[in-house]
């Protein structure tokens, strides 16, 4: 259910399209995405093969926690759940520090 709702709304909304704009306007730059949510991460190394995606969550220590995934928007999700998401669903992630 999470894979088909996250692919739905990456088509629709253009998961990537940044991305794609920046390597359209320089061939050159090096672009390094975050996207804690695992199957978006798939999509973004997939499909823009030049480009360096870490799958996880950045925060001020390294470890583990947990991610809300919004299974209607995905791009709600969040690592601080909100009394009104009821529906999230629950997935462990790495956090890297931010350096």
């Amino acid at each position: 259910m999470v894979l088909k709702n996250i692919r739905s709304e990456s088509q629709e909304r253009g998961l990537g399209s940044i991305v794609d704009a920046v390597i359209q306007s320089n061939k050159t730059v090096k672009v390094v995405a975050i996207e804690a949510i695992p199957d978006k991460a798939r999509f973004l190394r997939k499909n823009f093969p030049s480009i360096v995606v870490h799958s996880c969550a950045v925060g001020a220590e390294s470890g583990k926690t947990t991610f809300y995934i919004n299974p209607n928007q995905s791009s709600y999700s969040t690592l601080v759940r909100s009394k009104k998401d009821a529906n999230c669903i629950e997935i462990n992630v790495d956090i890297n520090k931010d350096r």
